[in-house]
């Protein structure tokens, strides 16, 4: 593996010769004064530019969304120099009588010439009067920012619908960059049903600009007749080739089966997806895809079909029609789950995950794909807590950076930050306000 001087601390693996790094203690990212929350799918929670910055979105919010408890969409940037900026609330979420109802959910993504792009659902238009309880109208929003710039005042409407019920809701939108930094947006919607959700995605049609009322439809419930299930908690990447990929579960619970479909540029026609596996996590614990710089399309999932959850990977390379045979990542037996992962340069597959093997804790992880074994297994976290979603990006020398939730409570919870520790000794990482 090609790794950096970052490295040179780290404790060879006498059963593979490769190296795993010592991370310093984990840093709390927030204040505790709010519920801060990633994505329910953080695979696109942070991404680091080509000069280095990391830039990460996150939400704060409790059980529902009103007036008198809104959400929050917030952006925050590190550079290994500088460390963390504030926080920064970038929804500008109001309903008619300029209170702040919010965003939930976001995505972010970066585009070629470091535009910043981040997407959430929004409950800006909903009614707050019974029966509505404002769940009636979320749409789509987003906002973006160009490299040394700052995000809109006003936000971008990527979504515009009317449908005869009150379930007319899109959610958990996720946004991925063409080639050519055009912003492309897939989400799930009951616009046409009010109890059975469909897969919806839409492309800008030139720099910040969506036409909010198109509703390109990628899945049709009459597919899955007689007996549909909604569609839910979709993950979605663009390949370097442009291509477009993604995958869904079906039901709103756990566990639930796992869905994948390619997605064409222009929608003609509605898809159906494949079923890579049976019982996964489903909607609390959902999918994540990984696009890698060589092509490969990795898809990083909770296996539920055994007695305890098991992280799990399929693997796609360039060429291939269809995804290879499931990995059991870990050979722990107790529960573990929650996987995202990140491709270095030499093909390694870097993959976080909680695990309760000792206690819960977050966990790292690397696997080879030419030995066909994980390579590295090392915990991140100290000490055992309510730990969620972790979610991780490599810098540009491929060194990793974690991000993961503590959840403490109905209102409170935190988000922590991990870096190897001579990268923390190098940098001053804690100088993180």
């Amino acid at each position: 593996m090609n790794k950096p001087a970052l490295f040179a601390f780290l404790v060879t693996l006498p059963v593979s010769g490769f190296a795993a790094p010592d991370f310093a203690p984990p840093v709390r990212l927030t204040d505790s004064a709010a519920k801060y929350r990633l994505s329910r799918n953080p695979s696109q929670a942070m991404d680091f530019d080509s000069s280095g910055t990391l830039h990460l979105a996150y939400w704060s919010g409790g059980f529902a969304t009103s007036a008198a408890e809104p959400s929050f969409i917030y952006y925050r940037s590190w550079t290994p120099g500088g460390g963390w900026t504030a926080q920064q609330s970038i929804d500008n979420s109001e309903d008619g009588s300029a209170q702040h109802l919010g965003g939930r959910q976001p995505t972010l993504s970066l585009a070629p010439d470091g535009t910043v792009w981040v997407v959430w659902h929004d409950a800006r238009h909903t009614t707050t009067a019974p029966p509505a309880n404002n769940i009636d109208n979320l749409e789509i929003y987003g906002d973006f920012k160009t490299p040394g710039g700052s995000f809109t005042n006003g936000d971008l409407r990527i979504t515009d619908t009317s449908a005869a019920h009150l379930g007319d809701n899109g959610y958990m939108p996720r946004v991925a960059l063409t080639p050519g930094g055009l912003p492309r947006v897939l989400w799930y919607d009951y616009n046409a049903d009010f109890g059975i959700s469909d897969l919806y995605v839409k492309t800008a049609t030139g720099p910040g600009a969506f036409d909010a009322t198109a509703l390109p439809r990628l899945t049709d419930l009459a597919d899955r007749s007689p007996d549909p299930e909604p569609i839910t908690a979709p993950d979605f990447v663009v390949l370097p080739d442009g291509s477009g990929h993604a995958v869904w579960t079906e039901g709103t619970s756990s566990p639930g089966p796992l869905f994948y479909s390619e997605v064409p540029d222009t929608i003609t026609s509605s898809v159906v997806g494949t079923q890579l596996a049976a019982e996964t996590g489903g909607f609390f614990d959902p999918a994540r895809l990984v696009a890698a710089p060589n092509g490969d399309l990795w898809v990083l999932y909770t296996d539920r079909s055994g007695a305890a959850r098991n992280v799990t990977a399929r693997r796609r390379a360039p060429g291939d029609s269809a995804f290879g045979p499931p990995i059991a990542l870990t050979s722990a037996a107790s529960d573990q789950y929650a996987p995202h992962g990140a491709v270095d340069g030499d093909g390694i597959l870097h993959v976080v995950w909680v695990d309760e093997r000792a206690g819960q804790h977050v966990y790292y992880g690397e696997y080879d794909p030419v030995l066909d074994a994980m390579v590295a297994e090392i915990p991140i976290t100290d000490t055992a807590a309510e730990w969620a979603r972790p979610a991780i990006a490599l810098d540009t020398s491929g060194a990793p950076v974690v991000v993961f939730e503590e959840d403490s409570g109905l209102s409170t919870g935190d988000l922590w930050f991990a870096i190897p520790s001579v990268q923390a000794a190098a940098h001053g990482w804690s100088n993180y306000e």
